[in-house]
């Protein structure tokens, strides 16, 4: 059957709409994940993943207040940040930063009152714990910090995979890229929050560090 002008002009107009279609879908398609290979500098999704595995499968629930929470998940996570000390100054390709890290632990009340509810109380608590990592570029970057944040314990009986091990996770993979990367205009402080989910005591508590003041700006994962 002979194929008239007008088909042919239809054909070329629909496989041109479909390679258009593929190219803009594949467009919007995420980049392949980085293999636990790849450069220090570059976030590598298969590190990460391996960080937030031993959380929620190694450890597991980490509910505030049991040994998972209180022991095992805070020195994983300082047993990494000094292996990630050690490793870029080993390598000599670190970025001229210092890493100040500091386990804190805080007594505190706070007030607090609902809005539109007729709900107020107080809260207190006792012996709440955060790893605060400060990768510093020196006096006048200190003063103009960034705040990265994330909990890692979890809901009672929940491996706390998603909420928030895979925040903890990413943390841990930007310190590596902070400590291996280029010198910044502004530190990075790591707040690793240790008790979110009992009503944000751990970020309550971060108020009464020094270095909560230094904060300009803050990122919450």
């Amino acid at each position: 059957m002979a194929v008239t002008g007008a088909l042919r002009g239809t054909l070329f107009v629909l496989v041109t709409a479909i390679v258009i279609s593929v190219v803009i879908e594949k467009a919007r398609l995420p980049p392949a994940p980085l293999a636990d290979t790849t450069d220090a500098t570059y976030f590598s999704e298969e590190r990460a993943v391996r960080h937030q595995k031993y959380l929620a499968k190694g450890i597991g629930s980490r509910p505030v207040g049991s040994v998972a929470n209180e022991v095992e998940a805070p020195e994983a996570i300082r047993t990494k940040i000094r292996s990630i000390g050690i490793e870029s100054k080993i390598h000599r390709r670190h970025s001229g930063a210092g890493m100040q890290m500091r386990t804190q632990n805080v007594d505190g009340t706070y007030h607090f009152s609902r809005k539109g509810m007729d709900s107020r109380g107080t809260t207190t608590y006792s012996g709440v714990q955060n790893v605060i990592l400060r990768v510093s570029f020196g006096a006048e970057a200190d003063a103009q910090a960034v705040l990265v944040n994330a909990h890692y314990d979890s809901a009672y009986v929940s491996p706390g995979a998603n909420d928030d091990g895979i925040g903890v996770a990413a943390m841990l993979e930007l310190v590596r890229c902070v400590a291996f990367g280029e010198r910044m205009n502004h530190s990075i402080i790591f707040l690793f929050n240790g008790a979110e989910e009992m009503g944000l005591l751990g970020s309550h508590a971060f108020l009464e560090h020094e270095w909560a003041k230094t904060v300009k700006v803050f990122i919450n994962l």
